[in-house]
Order: structure tokens, then sequence, then C-alpha cells
């Protein structure tokens, strides 16, 4: 995190390189795509016939969401209803 003091009577809080670390770690295939609104109807449908990931999958999957939501709760609030 970069905490800049630069400017007069203003604090600007950057964690770019924790951001380009994130996305360097995250594997092609997840960064692939598009998304939708978070806020759409099936929100809180759950798919039963959906196939579950793999352990290695969940894991990775989890850590990814973890780091999303330190980066959302630090400097980017906008983040925290689309993770």
């Amino acid at each position: 995190m970069t905490i800049d003091f630069s400017e007069p009577g203003k604090v600007i809080f950057s964690m770019l390189d924790y951001i380009d670390r994130l996305i360097a770690e995250t594997p092609e295939e997840v960064l692939k795509g598009e998304g939708t609104s978070p806020a759409a109807n099936h929100l809180f449908q759950v798919n039963d016939r959906g196939t579950k990931l793999d352990a290695s999958s969940a894991i990775m999957y989890h850590h990814l969401i973890a780091q999303l939501l330190y980066l959302g709760k630090r400097t980017r609030p906008d983040l925290l209803l689309a993770v």
C-alpha cells in the first residue's frame, strides 16, 4: 500500500502494486470473459446441477476472493458489491 502525503491537506491511498500482483497470480481462464451486474435476479439462486470445483481450484478461488475483499475494504469500496 502506498500512502501519498505530497498534496497539502490531502492523503492518497493506492494499492496498485497489490492489484498488479493479484492479476499476475490469477490464472488466464479466470480473467477471460465479461461480468454482469452482481445485483441480478439470480444472485441468490443455487444451481443444483452445477459442478463443484476440485480442491485446488476451490483453494485458488477462495484465495482470490479473499484478496479482492481485502482490497475493497482498504482502498476500493466500489469493488465490494461485485465481490
